[in-house]
């Protein structure tokens, strides 16, 4: 009886810690969009390709490069079904549409045949 009992409490901590393992669900991929200034971009700010919401801004870090030049990264998730659409030759335009309460970054893609930009990875910012 007590073997039975040693056996199966150690098949269940060996299927909690699977469980556990694999449940856990993956951490955001992000990349990091390069702007000038920061233009009222915060967390939770829309990305966006056309009318369609595709991702949202993760965090924005302002700072200066070099001789004093004003640097702003804006890190962002993009939803996995529209990852495959940021290419090496695009950018994301920092602009706040007429009537909007807040600013967002839209998507441009410049070459739809360059390669994808893999997570990690800078992506050109422009101010509008």
């Amino acid at each position: 009886m007590l073997r039975k009992i040693l056996i199966l409490s150690i098949a269940g901590v060996g299927l909690l810690f699977l469980l556990n393992v694999f449940a856990t669900p993956p951490a955001d991929v992000t990349w990091t969009v390069r702007l000038h200034a920061p233009h009222g971009l915060q967390a939770g700010d829309a990305v966006q390709e056309g009318e369609r919401r595709i991702g949202r801004v993760v965090a924005v870090e302002s700072r200066t490069e070099g001789d004093r030049n004003p640097v702003t990264d804006v890190l962002i998730t993009v939803d996995p079904p529209f990852r495959e659409r940021l290419h090496e030759r695009s950018m994301m335009l920092a602009t706040t549409p007429t009537g909007a309460v807040r600013p967002l970054l839209q998507l441009i893609v410049l070459d739809e045949k360059s390669p994808p930009l893999p997570p990690g990875h800078i992506i050109a910012g422009a101010d509008s």
